[in-house]
């Protein structure tokens, strides 16, 4: 018999805001969440519960894919 994992809830905050960003010597305005572009990676395995409060304090109405 294996050893039973116990499934973990992972709380996550996100901000989305409007921050500068320059790539390729060239700075531009995006929509960034907790400041991180491209946005933070969510680590979480089979069974976990993710849940995810997004704020957007950005002008856009935007969709969050993960």
């Amino acid at each position: 018999m294996g050893i039973a994992k116990i499934p973990a809830v992972i709380w996550l905050l996100g901000v989305i805001k409007e921050s500068n960003y320059t790539r390729l010597c060239k700075e531009r305005t995006v929509l960034t969440v907790n400041g991180q572009f491209p946005g933070p990676t969510i680590y979480a395995r089979k069974g976990d519960l993710v849940i995810v409060n997004v704020y957007n304090q950005g002008d856009k109405n935007i969709t969050i894919h993960w």
